[in-house]
């Protein structure tokens, strides 16, 4: 008697999505005015050297084999490392199930470097783009990138067609785009992202220093989104809101994205390691410490009753000190009810172990991956030679979920059940080896 499979959900409360966080290059090749990683002082990167040797990674890497589900190569621009195809290969080759890129796209307007990233093994990229043309982008940035990075989202968009990746934007929120950053989220999808993040401004680092010239209140990021909410659900769906306490969020709290558990390495200065970016959340009662980190967030006592407590960092030191306390509020249990990302999360994974349950014996589930929002869910089906892509998405979406194989979908809009899948078998095509 084969033993039944493993809960998803109990599988996934068991172990918090976590992933490993890769510093791999302390230069870059744009200046940003509100980076984060920068130093306050003079404005270059500090805690490692400019190009962090592979050997390095490769330890990091294999340290943590096993123990977390994803790496993502990040700090400065990653794609200026020599070794970073090694370092995917060898993360694929170690079992990392997510390999993913933090990039500002400039390098991979080559699309023969695009591609050879794919090949090694990347199927997430985050590419940074704070502009819908050169003006708003190379303003943000302090170089003439716009032309290079909106090339490499076009030729990481059409890797899609030949490689399983995952492609997300990154957006800052600053006074330097704000007027026009609806339509930029807009263009972003148009271009081929799965999901564009739209991140509030960390006032840590550089950011810090340029806070007047860079730094909107979330009450004006909030507004400068409003265009977007009677949009399509298709596509405002696809829009993260991040690096905002959700109290703050106005009707985008539902949508604000739940925190991955970063896994940063400590210094290891004989191995000439990068320094840890660590996160100090203090109250705001609390004696300020001059030497503490100026990037600290801090919370109020009546943060403790709002819903969203256990996942919310809080509010930027300097941000409070600059605009107070006025836009934060604690969010009662009852309004946040069914439209958090944990609570969206627990909707997804119960209706995932339904579906593993409805389909028919000789299918198997083989594989499973959360989305960072935690809403919707990829599983894959093997039966034979046969495989089946499934992805289930939480309650609230129009199409709760779906089954895919190649280019073709067929979706059950109410659910699924064995009358569905009877459906599916009968498909030609899909449900026959």
């Amino acid at each position: 008697m084969t033993a039944p499979a493993p809960s998803i959900a109990a599988s996934a409360s068991l172990r918090r999505k976590a992933v490993l966080q890769a510093q791999v290059m302390f230069t870059c090749n744009n200046r940003c005015w509100f980076c984060l990683d920068r130093n306050e002082v003079d404005g270059e990167f500090h805690g490692g050297p400019a190009v962090v040797p592979f050997e390095v990674i490769a330890a990091l890497l294999r340290d943590h084999a096993g123990t977390v589900d994803a790496v993502m190569f990040t700090h400065g621009e990653p794609t200026l490392h020599p070794a970073l195809p090694r370092m995917l290969a060898l993360a694929r080759v170690l079992g990392f199930a997510g390999r993913g890129v933090v990039t500002n796209g400039r390098r991979l307007a080559d699309a023969g470097r695009a591609r050879t990233l794919c090949e090694a093994g990347a199927n997430r990229f985050v590419v940074s783009i704070h502009g819908l043309d050169a003006a708003t982008h190379d303003a943000s940035v302090g170089r003439p990138a716009f032309v290079e990075a909106a090339a490499g989202l076009a030729n990481l968009a059409a890797c899609k067609a030949d490689f399983e990746v995952e492609l997300t934007t990154s957006t800052v929120a600053s006074r330097l785009n704000l007027p026009r950053l609806a339509d930029t989220v807009r263009w972003l999808l148009g271009q081929g992202a799965d999901t564009a993040v739209v991140n509030v401004v960390r006032p840590t680092g550089h950011a810090r220093k340029h806070f007047d010239a860079v730094v909107p209140r979330h009450a004006e990021v909030v507004a400068a989104l409003a265009p977007l909410w009677d949009a399509p659900d298709e596509l405002r769906r696809r829009v993260v809101l991040e690096d905002i306490p959700p109290c703050a969020a106005g009707p985008w709290a539902s949508l604000v994205g739940s925190l991955e558990a970063w896994v940063v390495p400590k210094t290891d200065e004989s191995a000439r390691a990068p320094r840890a970016k660590g996160l100090t959340v203090a109250t705001a009662a609390a004696a300020p410490d001059p030497a503490a980190d100026a990037g600290r967030a801090i919370k109020r006592a009546e943060c403790a009753r709002c819903a969203a407590h256990e996942h919310c960092w809080g509010v930027w030191e300097s941000y409070a000190a600059a605009f107070g306390w006025d836009e934060f509020s604690p969010i009662a249990p009852a309004a946040a009810a069914g439209g958090g990302a944990f609570e969206r999360e627990a909707s997804v994974l119960l209706a995932a172990d339904r579906l593993a349950a409805a389909l028919p014996q000789p299918w198997r589930l083989t594989a499973w991956t959360l989305d960072g929002r935690r809403e919707r869910l990829r599983l894959r089906f093997e039966r034979g030679a046969a495989e089946l892509e499934a992805i289930v998405e939480s309650a609230a979406a129009h199409r709760p979920a779906w089954i895919r194989r190649g280019r073709w979908a067929w979706s059950h809009g109410a659910g699924w059940d064995a009358g569905g899948l009877a459906v599916l078998e009968g498909v030609a095509g899909v449900g026959q080896d």
